[in-house]
């Protein structure tokens, strides 16, 4: 997973989905919050690879596991994937769907931290 974090963060994201496609399903139940930040890292790669439509499948998805396990560092991968899918303006509806997941985290995740994050 390591290696394909790396693989986003040098701006090769096609390199990393592959990678995380097949890591994920193999992470042990105890890691949820790993599986949550990874969750959240294969919406962005989705996202900077221009796939808006998996983006936001993937991104919904990890929402659920971010706000079961209210890791900071999911939040701030898929608020990259919020900004990537609105900068590219896509008009689909589902890029709008986790818009409006992502935002209902985002509250409810400030709510619970007193406004902090």
């Amino acid at each position: 997973m390591q290696e394909a974090s790396g693989w986003i963060e040098l701006g090769a994201p096609e390199k990393a989905i592959p990678i995380i496609e097949r890591e994920l399903p193999r992470m042990p139940p105890l890691d949820r919050l790993d599986a949550s930040v990874f969750q959240s890292r294969l919406a962005r790669a989705y996202a900077e690879a221009g796939y808006p439509d998996r983006a936001s499948a993937a991104g919904i998805a990890a929402c659920a596991s971010t706000r079961a396990t209210a890791s900071a560092r999911a939040l701030v991968e898929l608020s990259r994937v919020r900004q990537i899918l609105i900068k590219d303006g896509s008009e689909t509806e589902a890029p709008g769907d986790f818009t409006a997941e992502f935002d209902s985290l985002a509250e409810d995740m400030r709510a619970a931290t007193g406004g902090t994050r």
